[in-house]
This record gives structure tokens, C-alpha cells and sequence, in this order.
């Protein structure tokens, strides 16, 4: 099981950015506090959990559930503004998206740029299509990646020497994996929907009966359609490692509308609430 419990600790980051560093041991102001039975704290469905609203239960607490709640990527990212509010959100990874063929497309030189205005803690994850691994890792150092997304139609040879770790796609096409996951080692595989020819960002559903059954099996990150409407129910049938949005919360290609980032962050919280054991 995935979810084995709950723990409190006092987390002293109010933005939540501190990532996986331990936090036992440090105590609140005053002493230990009282939270009370976890079922009659606010809903998380409501807005007590935003730190623009709540900042005690949002800021003072970090949740455990077991090993860890669902992760979330919010993808497609084009600028600062943008990464500010989606990890200021609590969003765990920043997506930028280096394939010219897309609309959210980034190059070398703009990632580098607008990292350099992220926090040095924030973990950013670049998405390569059908590049070549020299020029993935050399982007992968002067950018200061958390982890490179291959999501092309790339073999596996050349990439299992990167220096930061390496997420696969994977598309569900004629009822199997491609590529599958067997054949291509990686930390992460990111299930993802689109039409023939094209790589991501279509806002097509995943099969997400299909993710939760490869998810038993492989540490896995689920995209492909998910809004802030459908990922409670999502989180809830598949049980991924983490979540991958992005035209789900965008204003229009490479824009980001801020309250759905919000909306979306807060139901993926929603159904990490509802499966606790």
C-alpha cells in the first residue's frame, strides 16, 4: 500500500519548498500544537486550505500520508510569473517544454533565463522531443534540472547516463505501452494522450483505467486531460506517484490562468484526503 498513515510535522518553509528535507524534530512556536483528530479539521475542498486563507493548516503542518501525497507538474510554462504562482500554488515540479513544435515551446537559453529568477530549491523538469542526449544534458546542467522528460520517439540508448533523472513518457496506442516501460528503463514513466504525430498538450483523456493498472506496477505520473474538474476522480481510480497538467490549467497556449493552477492543486489535495486509509 502506498498510504499506510498520517504524521504531523511543523514545516517552517510557508511555501512549501522545501521538498522531501526532514522535518522531524522541529517543533512550532510556544510548544507542540493541538491539531485535533484530523476529521474535523477544515475541508479540503474548501479554500482553508490556500495559505492565502489559511495559512496555520496550509504553512504549519506538512501532511505525510504513508510515503508521500500525489505529486504535482504543472507543464507548458513560458515564463516567470507563471512558475512563481504555480509554486506558489504548491506545485512540487515546473514543466517547460523544449520541442519547437509546440505552442509552450522554450529554448536553451529562456530556460536558463527564467530559472535564474526561480528559487534555487524549485525543481524544474525540462520535456525533449526526439533530442539528441548530448544536447539533453547539457541542457540538464546549465539549467539546474531536477529531471529531463523524454517524450519523442527516442530509443533508450544514450540516455541512462544523464546527470539528473530521467522521466519516459509512454502513450497507450492499440491496447499497449509504447514504448513500454519494460524496454525502456527510467525513474518515472508519464502516461500521456495524443493523436498520431503528435507529442502532448492535446487536452485528450488518458485511459485512465489503463494508468491505474500499469501504475501497480511502475512508479508513475499521470497526464493526458486532466483538468481541475476530473482530478479528484482521477487521483482516486489511478493512484499515481504524481499528476502532469498542462492546457488543463491554462488561459491559452503557454498561459496560465492562476485560479484553475489553484483549483486543480486543491482537488488533487481533495482526493489525498478521501483515500486515506
Amino acid at each position: 500500500m502506498r498510504r499506510i498513515g498520517l504524521r504531523l510535522e511543523w514545516n517552517p518553509d510557508p511555501c512549501g519548498r522545501l521538498g522531501d528535507l526532514p522535518l522531524q524534530g522541529v517543533q512550532p512556536p510556544g510548544g507542540i500544537l493541538d491539531a485535533g483528530p484530523y476529521d474535523t479539521w477544515p475541508s479540503p475542498a474548501e479554500e482553508a486550505y490556500s495559505p492565502r486563507v489559511f495559512p496555520f493548516y496550509a504553512s504549519a503542518f506538512a501532511i505525510s500520508l504513508g510515503e508521500m501525497t500525489t505529486q504535482i507538474k504543472i507543464c507548458g510554462l513560458t515564463n516567470t510569473e507563471d512558475a512563481l504562482a504555480a509554486l506558489d500554488s504548491g506545485a512540487d515540479y515546473l514543466g517547460f517544454v523544449m520541442y519547437t513544435g509546440s505552442p509552450r515551446a522554450n529554448t536553451a537559453q529562456s530556460l536558463q533565463q527564467i530559472r535564474a529568477t526561480l528559487p534555487s530549491d524549485a525543481r524544474v523538469v525540462a520535456v525533449f522531443v526526439n533530442e539528441t542526449p548530448e544536447e539533453v544534458a547539457r541542457i540538464a546542467s546549465a539549467c539546474d534540472l531536477a529531471a529531463v522528460q523524454i517524450h519523442g520517439d527516442e530509443a533508450s540508448a544514450g540516455f541512462q547516463s544523464m546527470p539528473v533523472p530521467v522521466w519516459r513518457a509512454v502513450h497507450r496506442r492499440q491496447e499497449a505501452w509504447q514504448p513500454a516501460p519494460a524496454d525502456w528503463p527510467a525513474e518515472r514513466y508519464v502516461v500521456d494522450a495524443a493523436p498520431a504525430g503528435q507529442y502532448g498538450g492535446s487536452g485528450i483523456e488518458s485511459d485512465f483505467e489503463a494508468a491505474a493498472s500499469l501504475a501497480r506496477q511502475n512508479p508513475l505520473m499521470l497526464a493526458g486531460g486532466l483538468r481541475p474538474d476530473n482530478v479528484t476522480e482521477a487521483v482516486k481510480l489511478v493512484r499515481p506517484l504524481g499528476v502532469d497538467v498542462t492546457s488543463g490549467v491554462e488561459s491559452e497556449p503557454g498561459r496560465k490562468d492562476h485560479g484553475r493552477i489553484r483549483d486543480f492543486i486543491r482537488n488533487v489535495k481533495t482526493a489525498d484526503m478521501e483515500i486515506l486509509p
